[in-house]
């Protein structure tokens, strides 16, 4: 795992480290909410059927357009109950495939780990995903007449959309 001191680390008061099941475990049974940087996932990704948008690939580049993030899958979002994930039914390639086909430009360094307990009873799926090189710090801008809801700014990097061959 890339990322060592998270706001999951910070929220349980424990020092940096390697993530770890006990950590993801401790943060989402203390209800810890999601953020910019914390997005908290029931079910695995899904493969973009019908020309829908991928899923994955939204939620990789709002976190990479602000300042990097975890993805966890296994934890419930409302209520933040960890559920687990069957690791047998996660496939990193295929998901490492659908970000750099729906994501541009292309995002290097992303992380997936597979956490677990020492039995495999209950697993979490763990995406890092790095800042973007190309992102900004945040700043704030004055709108002037005319300008959209975001204040004139796009993000730096764009899902791209689905297209259905026909």
């Amino acid at each position: 795992m890339a990322r060592f001191g998270t706001r999951l680390h910070e929220h349980l008061g424990t020092p940096p480290g390697p993530l770890t099941f006990d950590i993801v475990k401790k943060a989402a049974e203390n209800r810890l909410t999601e953020s910019d940087d914390l997005d908290w996932k029931e079910h695995l990704p899904q493969p973009p059927w019908d020309g829908q948008w991928n899923e994955l690939a939204k939620d990789v580049t709002s976190m990479a357009n602000t300042r990097g993030g975890l993805l966890i899958y296994g934890v419930t979002d409302q209520d933040t109950r960890p559920v687990g994930i069957d690791p047998c039914r996660v496939n990193t390639q295929q998901d490492a495939q659908w970000i750099r086909n729906h994501v541009q430009p292309y995002l290097p360094d992303i992380d997936f780990t597979i956490l677990s307990t020492p039995d495999g009873a209950t697993s979490f799926l763990v995406i890092d995903v790095p800042a973007s090189l190309m992102a900004t710090p945040p700043r704030v801008r004055h709108r002037r007449q005319g300008q959209g809801p975001s204040g004139g700014r796009r993000p730096l990097l764009r899902p791209r959309p689905h297209r259905l061959d026909g």
